[in-house]
């Protein structure tokens, strides 16, 4: 089974180049049970990458765009004449989202509350409310892209289940376009079963994660906190919970978790600050070097103090801009482990060597 799992993603990475990251999230995804948020302009193959995923398993898929005129009947199904007649609210879900086991839904938030609030059970429970009976779903995954981020707290319940989320661009290289534009559309013949990604599913929930792993997964908690970003507590749990938690590939793929706010307008404005916006940058600062100080850890005191401050030395003693944030938490004191994790999972092959072999070669662990 792991000798296929790795021959699925060479043979994706091969007929969507520039998509490893998605493909690798998207793979631990269906793995773990989880769902994906793709997040980036029309015509970057999103339904395409997944329509695949859904065909070399042979498991039903339903797709569906919403706008803000869709209604429940267009992803649950209409409802039954004959139950009317016997004054009951039934859904004939037949081919509809309640009986998929991979969906993709695109420009999801744009569609109506009614539409929204009946997914959160899906997504979250595996339930569907039918006439007031819970149903189980068969939902594997679920693959969701938007054009922009959720704007309004009403949506906050919905993008808060989508553990993984990725930015998908456009193609940078030009050979990689020319290779799209004369090459046929992509297609992956079928070789795995249902049966055998419940296998391989049982295989990453049987993995027992370490103390280590959830000590860096806190660290990460407290590292994102002092940064001015917060994550909900599910979001947490989903992370070491099993089958969640348990792949190894789920650390690389999702690591910390920046995009992860509880309010998602606030995660693209805290990437110039890094800070709530109640919070002035100097009383960040400050706070900071006051819980480093604490620890003891002067040098690490001085150094955040020069990595926040507007601009920092220059190469000759002038001064000169403060390059923007890249995310990384390992110059936080008792954090410099973590790399050694990311490391760790993400070239698990070549893990001496930082550069890794070539990415189409990378195995890809359970």
């Amino acid at each position: 089974m792991h000798k296929q799992i790795n021959q699925l993603r060479a043979d994706l990475m091969a007929q969507f180049p520039e998509r490893k990251d998605v493909i690798d999230g998207s793979l631990a995804a269906v793995l773990a049970g989880e769902h994906v948020l793709l997040i980036g302009p029309p015509g970057t193959a999103k339904s395409a990458l997944v329509r695949c995923i859904a065909q070399v398993f042979g498991g039903s898929y339903f797709e569906r765009l919403l706008t803000k005129f869709s209604t429940p009947e267009e992803l649950f199904g209409p409802i039954s004449l004959q139950g009317l007649a016997q004054d009951r609210f039934v859904r004939l879900t037949a081919g509809k989202l309640p009986e998929a086991e991979f969906a993709f839904v695109d420009e999801i938030f744009k569609s109506n509350s009614a539409v929204l609030n009946a997914l959160l059970s899906i997504i979250n429970e595996r339930v569907f409310h039918n006439d007031g009976a819970p149903v189980r779903c068969p939902l594997v995954s679920l693959f969701a892209a938007s054009n922009e981020l959720p704007e309004g707290k009403e949506l906050e319940a919905l993008f808060d289940r989508f553990l993984l989320r990725f930015d998908v661009g456009y193609l940078l290289v030009a050979s990689n376009l020319r290779g799209v534009l004369v090459g046929p559309e992509p297609a992956i013949a079928a070789t795995l079963t249902m049966d055998d990604l419940r296998r391989a599913q049982g295989e990453v929930a049987a993995v027992m994660i370490t103390d280590d792993t959830v000590d860096a997964l806190l660290a990460i908690r407290d590292a994102c906190r002092g940064e001015g970003i917060t994550a909900s507590d599910r979001r947490w749990k989903r992370h070491r919970a099993p089958p969640a938690a348990s792949s190894p590939c789920r650390l690389a793929t999702s690591r910390a978790p920046r995009g992860s706010c509880t309010r998602p307008r606030t995660a693209r404005r805290a990437t110039a600050s890094r800070d709530p916006p109640h919070r002035s940058r100097r009383e960040a600062t400050i706070e900071h070097a006051d819980r480093c100080a604490l620890r003891g850890d002067q040098h690490t005191v001085d150094r955040d103090r020069d990595h926040r401050s507007p601009i920092g030395p220059g190469p000759a003693g002038g001064v000169q801009p403060r390059a923007p944030s890249t995310g990384n938490f390992s110059h936080i004191a008792g954090l410099a482990p973590l790399r050694a994790v990311e490391d760790a999972t993400e070239h698990p092959a070549d893990f001496r060597h930082p550069g890794g072999p070539d990415d189409s070669h990378e195995p890809f662990e359970l």
